[in-house]
């Protein structure tokens, strides 16, 4: 099928560019301890092919960001992925304290401006949705949807393949994304090491004043 590059927008750009100049370490992909049944209701694959069915929909009756924001924060699970970036919910509150919700309205707004943002570019590829597989982890349901995503390389204008993953899971009955994996790079741990870099060097001071810089960078760039 092919839509707007919403699934090269969630693989390499929803989240953003890293806020510092550290690489991440390799870590393996999440383990899964057994084959599950899917829960009742549609599929993992379904509601992904379906949000972007319905995204590439709006921007082809020239929908504007409010109407597309809608959808796109449907797909997302934003406070997974805040927990996740400060090392999950057990250390959630210590890293964060008083500024909790600051920090995840903080980066849930820099992920919607960043998805947001290439949906605009309208940038044309060619998504293949490969396979499904639902697993337990924990005794929680988890799905992963493989796709291959080819497109045109901005610089060079060659042809560019990337295989990528999407891991779900069920938020309220709903299967919501909650990590990209690009060629086997996860985004969640990247982010992860990225924050847990910059929280050792000032706190989530820190952190927050790098999330608002990287915030006002795309609101510049919006203007360009």
């Amino acid at each position: 099928m092919r839509i707007i590059l919403t699934t090269l927008t969630l693989a390499s750009l929803v989240l953003g560019a890293p806020l510092a100049a550290h690489a991440a370490p390799p870590e393996a992909t999440e383990a899964a301890e057994k084959t599950a049944e899917a829960p009742a209701g549609p599929t993992a694959l379904e509601t992904f092919k379906t949000s972007h069915e319905a995204i590439d929909k709006l921007v082809a009756g020239g929908a504007d960001d409010t109407a597309l924001q809608g959808t796109v924060d449907s797909l997302l699970d934003y406070e997974w992925i805040a927990k996740a970036a400060l090392g999950g919910p057990k250390k959630f509150d210590k890293r964060c304290g008083e500024r909790c919700g600051e920090f995840t309205a903080l980066l849930t707004k820099l992920i919607r401006r960043n998805y947001l943002k290439r949906i605009a570019a309208k940038d044309n590829g060619t998504v293949v949705i490969i396979r499904e597989e639902t697993r337990t982890r924990k005794g929680k349901v988890i799905a992963k949807v493989d796709t291959v995503v080819t497109f045109t390389a901005p610089d060079d204008g060659r042809p560019q393949t990337l295989e990528v993953s999407y891991i779900m899971h069920q938020v309220d009955g709903t299967w919501q994304v909650r990590d990209m994996l690009t060629d086997g790079l996860s985004l969640a741990k990247t982010w992860k090491f990225e924050f847990s870099e910059l929280h050792k060097e000032g706190g989530i001071d820190r952190v927050i004043s790098q999330l608002e810089t990287k915030l006002a960078e795309v609101d510049e760039l919006a203007k360009n």
